[in-house]
């Protein structure tokens, strides 16, 4: 009984022990998880204390930007209150000064048919409304913002349908025109303390352009874009190009001068004033000057390259034995044809105009030499003889059977009047034209009866239009590029002295 009471004895105590063990250790790991978590807790609640302690840089911005905006806010609602859009600034006074300026971001398309030409821009205004100004407002005084935070507004586009702006149109030549509307209306809007504004809005413009194809293809077209107040006139609103020299009046950097057929070369403006002789008054206008120069490449491999080209294969004609007939022959009406489709084709490059161009004297004048190259064997081939090879024709053949004889002497009777005179005194080459021309049978019957051979010498006319033909169109050449390109060199050199 006493050895069974100390065993229960020690095993109760062996579980006390065991047990208080166990719950220490299991005290331990709760107090390391409880320490993290406190210590999570500490990190972030002196994060947040330091965020919302007085003098913090991060809470200072915040409270300062929400102190502009709300501002900008009563701002506009302020000059916004009991203004009237419809009425232009400065009403009943002095008329309101309108800047206005272009800059360039692209130039094309050039339509010679539609005699149109196409640009992008960012077009611009500037003026004031003095009923916008926002300088020293008692407003900044409430919200606690200086002037010089809020010296300047950039406002949505939507702004623009709450204010006045200047009626501007495309006078005359305007054709399908565009304001850019992807993704948002490009539009730009700034209002100044002092109440000027800056109004920029980018835009397609397509304008007529009178066009004068007597230089064509090496003209320069000169095209004007003319623009002002459609409903306002000089007593109400002025328009002007800026005074601010940083403003440049038509700023063409950003656009590419080259186009696939032109050169922009000259971009000029001026101011005039449009007087239309009625009770209205007159119009301030602003006037853009582009002159654009043609490039010539083109034409001269698609045109002239193959015109010279025809004109040279014609020659090969006064190297040909003039006996050869069909083949003379052929060559000379291929020629021709071939200069007659390029004078039909070269027509249709260019609207249907009255008057001829510079290309079309050139395609004529070419057309005129494969002429004449083909004319000229027909006098080449008056004044070849004809007999039988290597043989002297007796006088007997030459005369022929009696019956002709006697037709052929009452002809030449008849025509020359008398017997033919001493030809081989006659040797002269104008005298031969003069014959030629005459179509003289006394000359005809003249050289058949002095035939020697069948084989004829080479034609003293084939070797003056060897050396003079080449000679003729070289000088034709000389003379044509320097006319034309010499006056599209000086009007260029002219535009860029302005």
């Amino acid at each position: 009984m006493g050895l069974r009471g100390s065993t229960a004895t020690w095993v109760l105590l062996f579980l006390a022990i065991s047990g208080v063990s166990c719950g220490k250790r299991r005290r331990d790991n709760l107090s390391l998880r409880d320490l993290m978590a406190e210590g999570v807790a500490k990190t972030e609640e002196r994060i947040r204390s330091r965020r919302s302690a007085p003098g913090s840089s991060e809470d200072e911005d915040s409270e300062e930007s929400k102190r502009r905006v709300r501002l900008v806010s009563a701002l506009l609602e302020s000059i916004l209150d009991d203004y009237d859009m419809f009425i232009r600034p400065d009403f009943a006074g002095p008329p309101l000064q309108v800047e206005s300026n272009m800059v360039l971001t692209s130039m094309g398309p050039f339509s010679d048919f539609e005699a149109e030409f196409t640009f992008q821009c960012f077009f611009r205004h500037f003026w004031r409304d003095k009923r916008l100004a926002f300088a020293n407002h008692s407003l900044f005084r409430e919200h606690g913002v200086s002037e010089e935070e809020v010296d300047e507004l950039i406002l949505n586009s939507i702004m623009l349908d709450k204010v006045w702006k200047p009626d501007t149109f495309f006078r005359g030549n305007g054709m399908n025109s565009h304001i850019h509307d992807i993704t948002r209306p490009n539009q730009l809007f700034r209002l100044k303390s002092n109440g000027q504004i800056t109004f920029s809005t980018r835009i397609t413009i397509s304008a007529k352009c009178p066009m004068d194809f007597s230089s064509y293809p090496m003209d320069s077209q000169e095209c004007i874009v003319e623009y002002g107040s459609f409903g306002y006139s000089v007593s109400d609103v002025v328009y002007s190009w800026p005074t601010n020299p940083k403003e440049t009046a038509v700023d063409k950097t950003g656009a590419n001068p080259r186009l696939a057929q032109f050169t922009l070369v000259h971009c000029s403006n001026f101011t005039r004033l449009l007087q239309t002789n009625s009770s209205e008054g007159d119009y301030s206008m602003l006037v853009v000057r582009f002159v654009f120069m043609r490039n010539i490449g083109y034409f001269v491999m698609q045109t002239y390259m193959p015109c010279m080209m025809i004109v040279v294969l014609s020659w090969v004609a006064f190297w040909i034995n003039r006996e050869a007939a069909p083949a003379r022959i052929s060559l000379g009406i291929t020629t021709v044809l071939t200069m007659t489709t390029f004078a039909i084709s070269s027509r249709q490059q260019i609207p249907k105009v009255s008057y001829p161009s510079a290309m079309d004297w050139f395609v004529f004048a070419c057309y005129l030499f494969v002429f004449l190259a083909l004319v000229e064997y027909a006098a080449v081939n008056y004044f070849t003889k004809r007999g039988e090879a290597g043989k002297k024709p007796t006088k007997k053949a030459a005369e022929g059977p009696p019956s002709a004889k006697k037709s052929r002497e009452a002809e030449e009777d008849e025509v020359d009047g008398g017997p033919p005179p001493p030809f081989k005194d006659m040797n002269a080459l104008w005298v031969r034209l003069v014959v030629c021309v005459s179509g003289s049978i006394s000359y005809r019957k003249y050289k058949i009866d002095n035939i020697t051979t069948q084989y004829n010498s080479v034609s003293q006319i084939d070797v003056i239009c060897r050396a003079g033909f080449p000679l003729a169109f070289v000088m034709f050449n000389a003379i044509y590029w320097s006319v034309y390109l010499g006056a599209t060199g000086v009007a260029g050199d002219l535009e860029q002295m302005e």
